[in-house]
């Protein structure tokens, strides 16, 4: 994703001027940028600029009072960035908890903490047991790993798990339903004995289903 430019900072302006009107717009913010907007929205890209207007804008419609204003630079900045509840992510108490357990399921970013540490050493199999570390350790390492991902995410980047771990994930859990399936069916045959046996001893025809 290529960085904002002038242009871009020019788009930016004119629709944010519609939506807030002209008059409270250029009141504080003029009706060029001054090079202020650019400097502080600089790193991020087209995508995140139109993120930023489209949260601003759902903000807008939100307001029961109807009240709009027009949003500083560093105002603006923070719509760019989806929230943490938008991401859905675990916080970072959960995220350690599974990370030690080695729970992969609740989001991608506890298994991604997990191989940056795992791999801190940067050398191909050179694995870190950080779990054999103390707690008071792996746990200030983990929230710095975890932070530096959660911005990532905010800015749109998707994080995602290794193919080999989700079909990991997909082969246990089919094993659990084939597992469920046979419980199920043994339960049932074992149903099916005990009521035989019941009958035999009352003297009563057994009948098959029944209670």
């Amino acid at each position: 994703m290529n960085d904002i430019d002038k242009s871009d900072i020019g788009w930016l302006f004119t629709t944010l001027m519609r939506l807030v009107g002209a008059l409270k717009w250029r009141s504080q913010n003029g009706v060029k940028d001054d090079g202020t907007w650019l400097t502080v929205l600089r790193g991020m890209s087209r995508n995140q600029i139109e993120l930023g207007v489209r949260r601003f804008t759902a903000m807008c419609n939100s307001n029961d009072r109807g009240e709009v204003w027009a949003p500083s630079a560093l105002e603006f900045r923070d719509y760019c960035f989806l929230s943490i509840a938008e991401l859905n992510l675990p916080a970072v108490e959960e995220a350690y908890s599974d990370a030690v357990n080695r729970v992969w399921d609740r989001h991608p970013i506890v298994y991604l903490v997990n191989e940056k540490m795992s791999n801190s050493r940067g050398k191909p199999g050179a694995y870190v047991n950080w779990r054999m570390k103390p707690e008071s350790v792996t746990r200030p390492w983990f929230e710095r790993i975890y932070k530096k991902l959660v911005e990532r995410a905010r800015k749109g980047e998707k994080l995602v798990l290794p193919m080999h771990i989700i079909r990991d994930h997909r082969r246990i859990l089919e094993d659990q339903t084939s597992k469920k399936s046979v419980g199920v069916s043994v339960q049932a045959t074992v149903q099916e004995h005990l009521e035989k046996a019941r009958a035999m001893i009352n003297g009563e025809p057994h009948k098959a289903g029944t209670n």
